[in-house]
């Protein structure tokens, strides 16, 4: 049973307003394709997410190098000194998001971030009323794991960042996670398919805060024509300072 959920805020007559919204402003878009573009599919789903929260510490070993160069009467000198350096760092994490439904997983859902942690509310069965609700196929153990190799990342590259030498290589490391505490949650999104000319798009709105996400058709002659223009602006701008290069020669000898 979910302990957290994130109630849907966007029905879907919002969403289809979110989603055209997101059209304008896109040079590339075909022009047709707001009058064309046909919903094959739109589903609330209530996504299932683990919500991880934990310690990781880590022992690190760095091969680090600093080189600068002096003049010395009629050469130049360089020299190179060389550097061991270890780190012993630790640092907390909250509400680390990992899919809990593999098919979702598949589909490469982000998590955005208004997904924060006020926005969610203790879980009611009434919530999911008229949506779709995937069972859970990524157990907690396997979430936890996730977790570690995310924040094993993001903390290790903050480690690698501290050490201030102008060559870093990272000789060894050990991490741990400790403490980890875990909580099944439920986030709501929007999956819209959108069919154009044969093609299917497909479009993943957060259905907290109507954020959409997903790839566009682009027009070819759109596509050509700025090209062209930018290959004109180009040409004409090689031309001006063609000229203005010639200019100055000119005027060093004299002419």
């Amino acid at each position: 049973m979910p302990e957290l959920i994130i109630p849907f805020s966007i029905d879907r007559d919002a969403m289809v307003k979110a989603f055209l919204e997101s059209t304008k402003g896109r040079f590339l878009l075909p022009r047709r394709f707001k009058d064309e573009a046909l919903i094959r599919q739109a589903q609330g789903t209530y996504v299932p997410f683990w919500m991880v929260e934990g310690v990781i510490t880590g022992t690190f070993l760095f091969s680090a190098s600093d080189t600068w160069k002096e003049r010395e009467l009629t050469k130049t000198v360089t020299t190179t000194d060389e550097y061991v350096v270890t780190r012993k760092a630790h640092s907390g994490f909250k509400f680390l998001p990992v899919c809990a439904d593999s098919a979702s997983v598949q589909r490469r859902i982000p998590v955005t971030p208004a997904f924060t942690p006020d926005a969610f509310v203790p879980f009611q069965g009434a919530y999911l009323a008229g949506y779709i609700t995937p069972n859970v196929s990524v157990s907690a153990e396997k979430a936890k794991l996730s977790a570690k190799v995310e924040a094993d990342s993001e903390f290790s590259s903050r480690v690698r960042n501290s050490v201030r030498h102008q060559v870093v290589s990272l000789r060894r490391k050990t991490t741990h996670l400790t403490h980890p505490t875990i909580t099944y949650t439920m986030i709501p999104l929007w999956f819209l398919n959108i069919e154009y000319r044969g093609s299917t798009y497909e479009y993943l709105i957060n259905g907290y805060n109507g954020e959409v996400t997903g790839h566009y058709p682009v027009s070819v002659l759109q596509k050509r024509s700025i090209i062209g223009a930018c290959s004109a602006a180009a040409t004409v701008a090689a031309l001006w300072l063609g000229d203005i290069v010639t200019q100055v020669v000119l005027n060093m000898f004299g002419v």
